[in-house]
C-alpha cells in the first residue's frame, strides 16, 4: 500500500509538472511570419543601424531616440497594418509624413496600453516603393524602458491575430488577475473583520496589496513619478510580496521565524536600491543575477517553511508547496526568456502565478475558517443545551448558571481524559504487576508498581470535582489505603470529622496533599513495624491540620533523612504549610502533623 501511495504521489507530480511546461510553452510570444518584420532599423543620424529586437537603449544626453525604417507595400492586400510587439507604453509613430499616434508628446500623451500595438494603414498612405517610417521612443531618463521586440508591416488579418494572441499575454491576463485580486482583497478584509483574532488575515491582506500594485505597475501608462524609481518601487513590492508571504506561511503553520531570514530579504532591498543609484536597472547582466537572487532567497525561505512545518496537514504542504513552485516558476521563466530569448518570451505568466498562489492560500484560509466556525457552531449548540438544562434548577440566575455548566463542563471532560488512563495505562501495570508477582513473588518491583497503581488513583480521585469537601476527599482516600494497610496487617483509625465542611479551592493543591498523606502512611507499612494507625484531623488557629500516628517503633536516623519525609517537607512548604514529625505521645512510635492555610 504504501508503495503504492508512493506510485501515485509520483505520477500526479509528473502530470502537474507536464501542465506547467504546457501552460508555460503556451504564453511564449506570438511571433508573425518573418517576411513581415523588419531585422533593423537606422537611427536618426542615418549611420547607427539598430537589430531588432532592440531593447534598453542608453541615454546620451538626449531624452528620445528616433529610429527611421524604408520598406515596400505589400502586394495582393487590400488593408494593411503596422505592428509594434513589447513597445514602450508612449511612443511616436510616423507614416509617410502622417503622424499614426494621438499625440506626439509623450509628456502629455494619453493613456495607451503597454501591450503590443497595431495600427491601421489606410490604402492612399502606403506607396509602391520607398515607404518612410519613423519611431521615437523616450529615453529610460525620462519616461522608461526602450524596448521594440518587433516591427512588421503587413496584411491586417494575419497582424490582427498576431496582435490579440499577444495581447491577451501581455495585458489581458494581467488585467483580469488585478480584478481576481480585487475580489479577493474584498472577501479576506469581509473576514478578518470577522475574525479579528486570526492575524493570518492581515498577512494575506498585506499580500494581496503588493501583488495588486506590482499588476498596476504591469499594466499602468501613466508614471506618477520619476520613470527608475516607479520600477524601483515595484520591484520593492515584490521582495516585500516574498517577506509577507513568508510570515503568513509561519503563522499559518506556526513555525517560528528564522533570523537569517530577514538578513536575505534586507541584503536584497539593498542591492535593489544599488542598483538604482548605479543606473543599473535595466542591463541585461546585473537584472538575471538580481532576479536570480532574489528567486533563490524565494526558494530558500519555501523550502525552510516547507521543512519546520512537517506537523501540518500533508494536504495544505502539498497544494502550498505546488502553489508556491508555479509562482516561483514563472517569475523565472519571465524574467529568464525577456533576456535570452526577446522574441519568443514568456511575457505574461507572473500575474498568473502570483494569482494562483494568492487564491490557493485564500481558499486554505477560508476553508480553516469555515471548519472553525463550524466548530464553534457544534459547542455553541452544546452549551446552549447544557444552559437550558441549568437555568430552571437556578433561580438566583445567569451567573450560577454559567458557573455551573462550567463546572459540568470541565467535570466531564476529566472523567473522560481519566477514564482513558486508566483504562489504557492503569489496566496495563495491573498485568505487569499480576505476571511479576506470580513469576517472581518475592521481586520488590511489584511493591513499586503498586505504589505507582496507589498514586495514580489517587491523582484521578484529587480532580474529580464530585466531591466538594476535603472530609469527603479524605474519605475517598482511606478507601484507597484500605486495602494495602488489611494487607500489611494494621487496623487503621480515620477521624477527620472536624473538616468534613472544608470546600476545595484548589484540586492541584488538594493532590499535593494526597501525595503527603500517601507517603506517610506508605512509610508506616513499610518501616514502622505498627499494627495501628491514626488519622486525625482537626482545626488549630483557624487553620486545617491532619495527624499521622501510629504504635511501630519510630523512626530511625535513616529514615529521618531519606527522600521520601524530604518530599512531604518540600510539598508542605509549597502549600505554605508545616510539616513536623516527632516520637508518639506515649514514647512508642512516631507522629506526623500536617497543617496548611488552605485548599
Amino acid at each position: 500500500m504504501a508503495q503504492l501511495a508512493t506510485t501515485q504521489r509520483w505520477l500526479a507530480s509528473a502530470m502537474l509538472l507536464l501542465a506547467a511546461v504546457a501552460l508555460i510553452a503556451a504564453y511564449r510570444n506570438s511571433v508573425p511570419p518573418a517576411a513581415l518584420c523588419t531585422s533593423s532599423l537606422l537611427t536618426g543620424d542615418g549611420a547607427t543601424r539598430i537589430g531588432i529586437p532592440m531593447r534598453l537603449i542608453p541615454a546620451a544626453g538626449a531624452n528620445e531616440l528616433e529610429l527611421h525604417h524604408r520598406f515596400d507595400a505589400p502586394t495582393g492586400t487590400t488593408r494593411s497594418a503596422i505592428y509594434l510587439s513589447h513597445v514602450a507604453p508612449f511612443y511616436t509613430l510616423v507614416l509617410n509624413g502622417r503622424d499614426l499616434t494621438p499625440i506626439t508628446n509623450p509628456q502629455h500623451s494619453q493613456p495607451r496600453s503597454r501591450g503590443p500595438q497595431l495600427h491601421a494603414v489606410a490604402a492612399d498612405l502606403l506607396r509602391t516603393s520607398g515607404n518612410e517610417l519613423t519611431l521615437r521612443l523616450p529615453l529610460r531618463s525620462a519616461l522608461g524602458d526602450v524596448r521594440v521586440g518587433q516591427l512588421c508591416v503587413g496584411p491586417w488579418a494575419d497582424l490582427h491575430e498576431v496582435w490579440l494572441a499577444n495581447w491577451w499575454r501581455q495585458t489581458g491576463i494581467a488585467a483580469a488577475s488585478l480584478a481576481i485580486l480585487v475580489i479577493l482583497g474584498l472577501i479576506a478584509t469581509t473576514l478578518a473583520l470577522l475574525q479579528r483574532n486570526m492575524s493570518m488575515w492581515r498577512w494575506y491582506l498585506v499580500c494581496v496589496a503588493l501583488a495588486a500594485a506590482r499588476l498596476w505597475y504591469v499594466l499602468s501608462t501613466t508614471l506618477p513619478i520619476n520613470a527608475i524609481a516607479w520600477r524601483a518601487l515595484s520591484d520593492l513590492c515584490v521582495l516585500l510580496f516574498i517577506y509577507a508571504m513568508y510570515r503568513l506561511l509561519l503563522q499559518f503553520w506556526s513555525v517560528r521565524a528564522h533570523r537569517w531570514s530577514n538578513l536575505l530579504l534586507g541584503a536584497a532591498i539593498v542591492a535593489r536600491a544599488v542598483m538604482t543609484w548605479t543606473d543599473r536597472i535595466g542591463s541585461a547582466g546585473p537584472e538575471m543575477l538580481y532576479w536570480g537572487c532574489v528567486a533563490l532567497i524565494a526558494g530558500t525561505l519555501v523550502i525552510e517553511v516547507s521543512v519546520r512545518a512537517r506537523h501540518a496537514p500533508l494536504g495544505e504542504r502539498v497544494i502550498l508547496r505546488w502553489a508556491l513552485g508555479f509562482a516561483l516558476s514563472c517569475g523565472l521563466v519571465e524574467t529568464g526568456s525577456k533576456y535570452l530569448f526577446p522574441l519568443h518570451a514568456t511575457i505574461g505568466i507572473y500575474p498568473l502565478g502570483i494569482t494562483v498562489l494568492i487564491a490557493m492560500i485564500g481558499f486554505l484560509l477560508a476553508r480553516r475558517a469555515s471548519a472553525g466556525a463550524r466548530l464553534l457552531a457544534q459547542a455553541t449548540r452544546v452549551l446552549g443545551q447544557h444552559l437550558d438544562d441549568a437555568l430552571p434548577n437556578s433561580p438566583a440566575g445567569g451567573s450560577q448558571a454559567w458557573a455551573r455548566v462550567s463546572s459540568e463542563l470541565a467535570q466531564e471532560e476529566r472523567q473522560h481524559i481519566l477514564g482513558v488512563i486508566q483504562q489504557g495505562f492503569g489496566a496495563r501495570m495491573l498485568a505487569v504487576l499480576a505476571r511479576i508477582q506470580r513469576e517472581h513473588p518475592d521481586s520488590p518491583l511489584s511493591t513499586d508498581i503498586h505504589r505507582a497503581l496507589l498514586d495514580l488513583r489517587l491523582m484521578i480521585d484529587a480532580v474529580d470535582e464530585s466531591c466538594q469537601s476535603l472530609g469527603g476527599a479524605l474519605d475517598t482516600l482511606r478507601q484507597r489505603m484500605a486495602g494495602s494497610l488489611t494487607a500489611a496487617g494494621i487496623t487503621a483509625h480515620w477521624n477527620v470529622e472536624a473538616l468534613a465542611d472544608r470546600q476545595i479551592a484548589s484540586r492541584r493543591r488538594l493532590a499535593e496533599l494526597f501525595r503527603c498523606l500517601e507517603e506517610l502512611i506508605s512509610n508506616v507499612i513499610q518501616h514502622a513495624q505498627a499494627s495501628t494507625l491514626r488519622v486525625e484531623a482537626a482545626i488549630h488557629n483557624g487553620m486545617p491540620m491532619l495527624s499521622v500516628s501510629d504504635d511501630g517503633h519510630g523512626l530511625g536516623p535513616a529514615q529521618r533523612g531519606g527522600r521520601g519525609l524530604r518530599n512531604v517537607e518540600l510539598r508542605m512548604q509549597a502549600l505554605e504549610g508545616s510539616f513536623t514529625i516527632a516520637a508518639g505521645s506515649d514514647g512508642r512510635g512516631t507522629c506526623a502533623r500536617l497543617s496548611w492555610p488552605r485548599l
